[in-house]
């Protein structure tokens, strides 16, 4: 009698339970029923691989396998406050010039980044390409710069600038319409840069929360016709614009071409044990820091960083072309970076810079536009060197600081209006040859002389300079070649051979203060002004403390001594 009210009391709560879990259950499909009937097209988006229009994400990741793009035919801004991860493909291709693609990042806090390593950080936002992702970016093809201020690929409202030419001007870029004149600072030196900032694909950040492109992948990447902007933050290891971090070979293939990287607190472009990249035709333009950077191999990795192979676990970084790419604006207006450079010329095998050009870099001494540090010595560090140009930066053309025996070769390289020097060629001896150079209207000397001579078995020579032109136009304030103290003693007389000087200065000034060692400095059948051999009368003895000989040979054979 008592237990029937019981069960009876068990029982609607168990059916008290079950009507309600079934009303949840209805409730729920009801709400994605009305959710699906109100935005149907942009769940269909994603679930197609394809963003278009405006979206608005947290954070994404493009799964292995899975191909996502934006709408080739219409203008698409993706925005994140996370990080856009990518493992399989991202594809940004718009099919004609009026349609823009924009990954852009917000809210980031550049303060929270922490920098370093090789996976995915929460705290540091920005496009990261691992595993076995692509990034497959083409934008309607720019040319990136040239020297006759137009272009066909070139549009009207492009942002177009020119690189500045007058003495003692470093950071005057000035807007430019094409078919303008093209400035010239001196007949025997090429016509400014003028370079075009507009793309039509574009990653950016915003300018007080810069992200930044992380690669680690085992595939090739095609980035062509691209703008990279406010990427980089400040002081933050490894989030630069354009990272190629530890790819190895799986870098190989990669098109970097068109680029343009700007408005960027660090590096820019960074390929870093990462081999066979091509860099053509890019521009990095008002880049805080180095933007060709290259990491130096690591110190700590002992000999294994040592040995003259390709493929050793260490940071160097071989088969990269930099091929007709443009550094302009580099550093703050006031006081730069000491040691900042265009180009950071580092450890690898078959590396190129090929047609390149720096100005504009404001770093401090010995900054330079293309320099060759003392952190590879003996490494393998040879690069193809042709054809480039370093013009009105605040202190270098060329920094050379090493001591090796690499048989180094600089072919065609002209230099005008640096701040101190076209090139400062040191450390204390090595066989650096340079052919064909243009050093014109450099600050303190055309050419500043630390090294010494040694000899390369292998080529069968030392260091020198073969059919350089020196000019002064009146603006070299000592002499055309300043010799300074030498750490070192050499084993071949330095050579200068068919070199031509403007007449206006003294060919060599010997500078050499007390505590080094003697050089053998040898001009063979140089012609000084319109056209005369140089006689002793052309070289200035400020301070010879070491016991240097200087030695001419002219063109009828006889000789002269100092």
């Amino acid at each position: 009698m008592k237990t029937g009210p019981a069960r009876s009391s068990a029982v609607e709560r168990v059916d008290r339970r079950t009507f309600l879990a079934k009303l949840g259950m209805l409730a729920a499909g009801l709400v994605g029923w009305r959710l699906d009937r109100a935005w149907p097209r942009r769940r269909s988006r994603t679930s197609r691989g394809t963003w278009s229009g405006k979206v608005h994400l947290r954070s994404f990741t493009i799964e292995a396998g899975r191909h996502q793009r934006l709408d080739p035919n219409r203008s698409t801004t993706v925005t994140l406050t996370g990080n856009l991860v990518v493992r399989g493909i991202l594809e940004m291709r718009p099919a004609n010039p009026g349609v823009v693609h924009t990954i852009r990042f917000k809210g980031i806090k550049e303060s929270r980044m922490v920098g370093g390593g090789t996976k995915v950080r929460g705290s540091d936002v920005g496009l990261w390409v691992m595993g076995r992702g692509q990034l497959d970016m083409q934008g309607t093809p720019r040319r990136g710069w040239n020297r006759t201020g137009t272009d066909p690929s070139w549009r009207a409202g492009d942002e177009i600038r020119v690189a500045p030419t007058a003495p003692g001007t470093f950071f005057s870029f000035p807007l430019f319409t094409p078919g303008s004149p093209v400035p010239r600072a001196y007949p025997e030196v090429p016509p400014a840069e003028v370079f075009n900032l507009t793309r039509n694909v574009i990653v950016r950040g915003t300018r007080k929360g810069r992200a930044h492109i992380f690669i680690r992948s085992k595939r090739p990447q095609t980035i062509r016709y691209a703008l990279l902007r406010y990427l980089g933050p400040p002081r933050v290891l490894g989030r630069y614009p354009l990272h190629f971090h530890q790819c190895r070979n799986g870098s190989r293939g990669s098109s970097v071409e068109g680029v343009v990287v700007r408005d960027c607190r660090s590096r820019g472009f960074v390929p870093h044990l990462s081999h066979g990249i091509t860099f053509r035709d890019c521009v990095a333009y008002n880049v805080r820091s180095t933007p060709f950077w290259w990491d130096p191999p690591m110190k700590k990795a002992g000999a294994e960083c040592r040995k003259p192979n390709p493929a050793h676990a260490c940071s160097q970084t071989n088969d990269t072309l930099y091929e007709h790419c443009l550094a302009a604006k580099v550093g703050p207006r006031s006081s730069g970076h000491s040691g900042q450079n265009g180009f950071y010329l580092a450890g690898g095998v078959g590396n190129a810079c090929v047609d390149c050009v720096v100005v504009g870099n404001g770093g401090r001494t010995p900054a330079a536009a293309f320099h060759w540090p003392s952190a590879v010595n003996h490494d393998p560090n040879v690069w193809r060197f042709e054809d480039c140009v370093a013009h009105n930066n605040k202190v270098n053309g060329i920094y050379v600081w090493q001591n090796d025996n690499n048989p180094h070769v600089v072919d065609r390289f002209t230099a005008y209006h640096n701040g101190k020097a076209g090139v400062e060629q040191g450390a204390y001896s090595n066989p650096y040859h340079y052919r064909d150079s243009l050093l014109v209207a450099n600050g303190e000397s055309n050419l500043i002389q630390h090294s010494n001579s040694r000899l390369n078995e292998r080529v069968g020579r030392g260091a020198g300079y073969t059919r350089a032109r020196f000019v002064s136009r009146g603006r070299t304030e000592r002499a055309h070649i300043t010799s300074m103290r030498h750490k070192l003693r050499g084993n071949l007389p330095l050579e200068w051979i068919d070199c031509e000087f403007s007449d206006d200065i003294p060919v060599l000034e010997v500078d050499e203060r007390d505590g080094g060692k003697s050089a053998d400095l040898r001009f063979v059948r140089c012609l000084v002004g319109t056209g005369r051999d140089m006689e002793p009368s052309d070289v200035l003895i400020t301070r010879n403390l070491n016991g240097t000989t200087v030695r001419g040979q002219r063109r009828d054979g006889t000789a002269w001594q100092i």
